[in-house]
């Protein structure tokens, strides 16, 4: 399995939105300016982001976007499958037609991507973005205590 660019832009999305103060807003072009994120593909990641209940956002003159929910509540499964769609390492774990050996599910490997997917999954749910929040100021503390002076 492999995340997209999307993905992990869309991770690195909600790590900054959730260092903000609650309620504080900040624009697409800050925050891809920020992120070194190209702006139109911030933008439509966004609109992911949006469509799950992550961010939400606001127009006109001091709009901008923050998160829809408090940082515990957002964990890495909700921003991957914002963004890439629900957790599937083999099709045939959504759909036992698509099962390229025709045995609807009854055979070993089937059986073991189907524990696997869920560990994935369960794992991915366990890690919320308060932690992961809170673990990027440590390093940027950490990185910055290391860059020589000036």
């Amino acid at each position: 399995m492999r995340l997209t660019v999307a993905a992990d832009y869309a991770l690195r999305i909600v790590v900054h939105l959730s260092g903000l103060p609650i309620g504080a807003r900040i624009t697409g072009a800050e925050l891809a300016e920020a992120q070194k994120i190209p702006k139109r593909f911030l933008l439509k990641i966004m609109r992911g982001l949006l469509a799950a209940h992550i961010i939400r956002s606001y127009r006109g003159v001091g709009g901008g976007f923050s998160l829809f929910r408090a940082p515990q509540d957002i964990t890495l499964l909700d921003v991957v499958e914002a963004v890439e769609g629900p957790l599937l390492l083999k099709d045939c774990l959504a759909d036992l037609t698509k099962c390229t050996k025709h045995t609807g599910g009854f055979c070993a490997i089937h059986q073991t991507f189907s524990v696997l997917q869920e560990k994935l999954s369960h794992s991915l749910a366990a890690v919320n973005f308060k932690t992961i929040s809170q673990r990027e100021v440590q390093l940027q503390q950490t990185k910055s205590m290391q860059l020589p002076k000036k």
